[in-house]
């Protein structure tokens, strides 16, 4: 029996620790990276990234990151989301970020159609000048 402390060897050669990890100072609160309002930093699920194509003239990029409340971000792209209304569609969650990514790239599923929609859009307004 090994005491607390010591390694034992595991099946795979490897050197495994039996050792308690311990709590570090301010552990337990809040998730990791978890801010709260009251510290002054955004909290979490505030942070929004635009995954569709970017819209031409530079008046917004494929993965811009956006932090703060939904409203306030479609209102700040008020200019591009009056001409392009499909842009909102494809403003998600950070969190979602992965999914989201994967169902563009799938057909069949509304964020493809949006994506697919806005490059035709694009295409044929850059076709039009």
């Amino acid at each position: 029996m090994k005491k607390e402390g010591e390694s034992e060897q595991t099946a795979a050669g490897l050197t495994e620790s039996t050792q308690k990890p311990q709590k570090r100072q301010g552990e337990g609160k809040n998730a990791p990276g978890e801010r709260t309002a009251a510290e002054g930093k955004p909290a979490p699920g505030k942070h929004f990234i635009y995954i569709g194509p970017s819209v031409p003239n530079g008046n917004l990029m494929r993965n811009t990151i956006f932090s703060g409340e939904r409203e306030q971000i479609e209102a700040s792209l008020s200019s591009v989301t009056q001409r392009f209304p499909k842009v909102k569609n494809l403003i998600v969650p950070i969190s979602e970020l992965a999914a989201a990514s994967k169902e563009i790239g799938q057909t069949g599923n509304a964020l493809h159609r949006y994506f697919s929609e806005l490059v035709a859009e694009f295409r044929k307004g850059a076709e039009q000048k």
